[in-house]
């Protein structure tokens, strides 16, 4: 399926994993900056997903984060020691990362990646 923004992106996987069996809340805030797109669990794990339409360059996958985003993710993982997954959507294909670290010019490489199916 191909999905033109985040928004109908983000209906379709959520309703996938429902489907599946997770718990997902969709997480609408503007009081706190970088706050991932959903929190989800299943059988005893949670964890966050940021959905980001990516598109690729010469050196990986270039991810639109926005400004706070990444210190946010970082924050989480060095407080909770849970990384935020960030799950990125080209030409459709699924893709996921565990954000463990800050990415200069919000690149990450290929090889960091998953390809997913749902």
């Amino acid at each position: 399926m191909l999905y033109r923004n985040e928004a109908t992106f983000q209906i379709a996987l959520i309703a996938r994993l429902r489907e599946l069996g997770w718990w997902m809340v969709p997480i609408e805030t503007r009081s706190t900056i970088g706050v991932p797109d959903i929190y989800c669990a299943k059988n005893g794990h949670a964890c966050w997903l940021e959905l980001k339409m990516i598109r690729p360059t010469d050196n990986g996958w270039y991810v639109p984060f926005r400004t706070g985003q990444q210190s946010w993710h970082l924050k989480q993982y060095r407080m909770a020691g849970d990384p935020v997954i960030i799950i990125g959507y080209y030409k459709g294909k699924v893709y996921s990362h565990e954000m463990k670290k800050l990415w200069r010019d919000h690149i990450i490489p290929y090889e960091l990646w998953e390809e997913e199916t749902l």
